[in-house]
């Protein structure tokens, strides 16, 4: 190995060497610090605390991916949301689907309550439809 490293002509084959650090280490870090593509997002719930445009807090509840259905024959389906402790602070019924509006990458729907309640919702689940959505309010 040493012998090998004697016989490197470090004037022929340093920049090439130097070229290929500097372009090979950068895509190794985005490579690993990436994160790639997770199934996670790409299915389910989002829940997040807004601003209505009458200045009221809400809960913007979004479906994230497809392949959802209602499981009973109304077009409506329930929303609850939890407390820290469990407790179910916010009751509502939504129009199903939920609705597309431009500008929003996903179908939501907005879910208003007391400032108390939305601030206070930890967890929220759409309940009515053939797959589990429940999610962490952010």
């Amino acid at each position: 190995m040493v012998a090998a490293m004697r016989n490197l002509d470090l004037r022929r084959y340093g920049p090439v060497i130097v070229i290929l650090a500097l372009v090979a280490v950068p895509l190794a870090i985005w490579a690993a610090t990436s994160g790639g593509s997770d199934s996670k997002e790409k299915q389910g719930l989002l829940v997040e605390r807004s601003v209505s445009v009458t200045g009221a807090p809400e809960l913007v509840i979004s479906l994230v991916g497809g392949g959802v259905e209602v499981t009973t024959p109304a077009d409506t389906v329930r929303i609850e949301c939890m407390d820290k402790d469990g407790n179910v602070i916010i009751k509502g019924s939504q129009p199903w689907p939920f609705v597309e509006e431009p500008g929003y990458p996903y179908a939501h729907v907005h879910q208003s309550d007391s400032p108390e309640k939305i601030q206070g919702a930890r967890r929220c689940r759409v309940l009515g439809t053939n797959t589990r959505l429940e999610a962490a309010v952010k």
